[in-house]
């Protein structure tokens, strides 16, 4: 198994972000 890269954190960030605006709105 791979580690997660930052930019896998990144996007997971990235996408929480998005549903937490989303649900926010």
């Amino acid at each position: 198994m791979e580690l997660p890269t930052s930019e896998d954190l990144r996007q997971r960030r990235t996408d929480l972000g998005l549903t937490q605006s989303e649900l926010a709105e």
